[in-house]
């Protein structure tokens, strides 16, 4: 048993269930208690140094050390309160070669097992499958932002959900448009004719408000208006033509 294997043990259990953020802290605490003592195996630790290590009380400390238990991490002697100073023992399954690797190996073993064997299953995947995998998992995740091309609502459609969202159409306006509503529908209207002559025909709601805001930032300079044509200029139409 070394400090490699027992952490690889932890990761490979992690993938197989999450561990808490306090039953991960407990557990590297005292994987750095037994490499203090020279890697003893079991050993004695005090439950207020752990707790002084972790931050937790005694009582989460007692908590999810049985939860460490139950997942064949460790296991433990509770002691007596002043008397005896709780035991502890670091195992890893078959990996160990302690009294407990047998009993939690048993336990364990074939859960770890099935982990390492589809990770070298994805890995000799050959490509045409691979590939099938790579499109399934694009799939699933297009699902997850809100639908594949086909599902997607119709541009127009995209557009009255926007224009229905009163709330989020007045703060846009306040940060461009200096609260004018009108003018920032203006300018709507312009951001979906650009993207009808881009080809777009289908858009999520929440993909088109975050892209209106980003090209709402990003307005190019001859968006602005053309020299003749802002307040107060003595240029005419004709004039600009021949410069």
């Amino acid at each position: 048993m070394n400090y490699i294997e027992l952490i690889n043990h932890f990761w490979r259990m992690h993938r197989l269930r999450e561990f808490s953020a306090h039953e991960a802290f407990l557990y590297f605490a005292l994987l750095n208690e037994c490499n203090l003592r020279n890697w003893q195996n079991p050993f004695a630790c005090t439950t207020k140094s752990l707790c002084a290590a972790t931050g937790m009380t005694e009582k989460t400390i007692a908590s999810n050390r049985n939860k460490l238990k139950e997942r064949g991490l460790i296991d433990f002697d509770p002691g007596r309160h002043n008397r005896a100073v709780p035991t502890y023992t670091l195992t890893c399954g078959n990996d160990c070669g302690n009294k407990y690797g047998n009993e939690y190996g048993n336990k364990y073993g074939n859960e770890e097992s099935n982990i390492i064997k589809t990770e070298t299953e994805t890995k000799d995947l050959p490509p045409a499958r691979e590939k099938a995998e790579r499109e399934k998992e694009g799939v699933e995740r297009e699902k997850e932002k809100g639908g594949t091309e086909t599902t997607l609502p119709a541009l127009h459609r995209c557009r009255e959900a926007l224009e229905a969202d009163a709330p989020w159409l007045e703060r846009l306006a306040a940060l461009h448009c200096r609260g004018d509503t009108d003018g920032l529908r203006r300018l709507m209207d312009r951001f979906f004719t650009r993207l009808e002559a881009e080809g777009v025909t289908r858009k999520s709601p929440d993909d088109a408000r975050s892209h209106f805001a980003r090209w709402l930032a990003l307005r190019p300079a001859h968006d602005k208006p053309l020299k003749h044509m802002q307040y107060g200029s003595t240029k005419k139409t004709k004039d600009y033509a021949r410069t």
